[in-house]
């Protein structure tokens, strides 16, 4: 059935990577995880990684894409767009009628 949906993407759960260096089960489900990605010819996306170590360990089965305070702290919007040079939309709009 997951065949029959327009799905370019699945994110593995931080539940999974919280103890994914230290529970066989969770490293598990995450491998399997990636390894369905793999076969469906989908990226894969885990988030709650907060260190190189677990990240290192995801890349190296083939996960693609993290998410976590490992790669930075969430930021506003606002403080988003400053730090990438991104005009948030709503500028955009006054700029651009």
């Amino acid at each position: 059935m997951l065949n029959q949906y327009p799905v370019t993407r699945i994110k593995i759960d931080r539940s999974f990577i919280q103890n994914l260096l230290t529970s066989r089960r969770d490293a598990s489900v995450a491998y399997a995880i990636l390894d369905i990605a793999r076969n469906f010819e989908i990226e894969a996306i885990a988030e709650g990684i907060e260190t190189a170590e677990k990240w290192h360990d995801l890349r190296q089965h083939g996960c693609q894409e993290g998410q976590g305070y490992w790669f930075g702290k969430p930021l506003e919007a606002q403080a988003f767009a400053s730090k990438f040079g991104l005009v948030p939309q709503t500028f955009r709009q006054k700029i651009n009628p």
